[in-house]
């Protein structure tokens, strides 16, 4: 699976691009499943297992690269 980055590309003059750091497309798409699975999963004390959450939110991240 590619693991492209979700800022592929920063301008560094008007004619010159430069590959960008930071989080990669699997990290981008995982943060706002993650951000709703938490605000729609509780367990008995009212707060998600962290763990088995970002499990959920990478597994749907890996998804969403799959259909690309």
């Amino acid at each position: 699976m590619e693991h492209s980055n979700a800022s592929p590309a920063v301008a560094g003059t008007s004619t010159e691009l430069y590959p960008a750091s930071g989080m990669s497309l699997r990290d981008y798409f995982a943060a706002p499943a993650l951000q709703g699975l938490i605000a729609s999963t509780s367990n008995s004390s009212g707060f998600p297992d962290p763990v088995s959450i970002a499990k959920r939110a990478y597994d749907c991240a890996d998804a969403m690269l799959d259909r690309r």
